[in-house]
This record gives structure tokens, C-alpha cells and sequence, in this order.
């Protein structure tokens, strides 16, 4: 697993370059309403969450979780905001959203399958 961390840190700096930028890319947009906005918040939180996630060396199952949680709702919100576009109610390329969920998307799996994301203690309630 550790073979996958450097490539995720670089994923992860991208992502909050690329949600930062676009959040403030965003706010200067003309035209657009607050829940076409709302997802580049979302991304980038998850992206600050992804980039926690890689860089805290301990095991943190409870940061993981939090993590998938709010990069599938970036996702989500990347998807929703891509299908009104394609259904005329926004203005925008409907692929862009859609580049923007690939790295939470790769990010959730890692935190799933890499860091422990709704892992299950079996031992928790276990004394002997």
C-alpha cells in the first residue's frame, strides 16, 4: 500500500489545485446560481480531506470515512451539476463537472481499500 502513497499525495495536491482554482474561477463566473457553486465547495473539502488522508502517516479509519463520505458527495454534486447541464438548466460543458469527480473517485477507493474506510472491528465487543 505504501507503493500507492506517492502517487496519491501528487493526485491529491492536483485535485486541491484544481478545486481551488476552480472555486475561485467560479466566484467570478458570470451568470450561475449558489447550488451550481456548491459542488467546487464540496471538492474542495474533499480535496483538503484527501490531502489529510495521505499525509497523516497513522492509521485513521474515522478520517477515511469522512473522507469517502464528502468526496461521494463532491461526486454526486459533479454528476447532478453535469446532468442539468446536459438538460439545458445550467450553462457550462457538461464533461468539465464530470473531470473534476475522477480524483475523489480514485481518492474514495483508496481511502476504502488502502486506509480503512468502514472498517469493522471484530474485536471491539470481544473480551478474553
Amino acid at each position: 500500500m505504501n507503493s500507492l502513497r506517492v502517487p496519491m499525495i501528487v493526485l491529491a495536491v492536483v485535485y486541491a489545485l484544481l478545486a481551488a482554482g476552480g472555486l475561485a474561477i467560479s466566484t467570478f463566473a458570470d451568470g450561475g446560481v449558489w447550488w451550481e457553486r456548491v459542488p467546487m465547495v464540496l471538492h474542495l473539502l474533499a480535496a483538503v480531506l484527501l490531502l489529510w488522508l495521505v499525509l497523516t502517516p497513522g492509521y485513521a479509519p474515522r478520517l477515511a470515512t469522512y473522507a469517502v463520505v464528502v468526496m461521494v458527495a463532491s461526486i454526486a454534486g459533479s454528476i447532478s451539476l453535469s446532468v442539468s447541464i446536459t438538460a439545458g438548466l445550467s450553462r457550462g460543458d457538461w464533461w468539465l463537472p464530470l473531470i473534476l469527480a475522477v480524483i475523489p473517485a480514485i481518492g474514495s477507493l483508496y481511502a476504502w481499500f488502502c486506509r480503512g474506510a468502514f472498517t469493522v472491528n471484530a474485536s471491539a465487543g470481544h473480551k478474553g
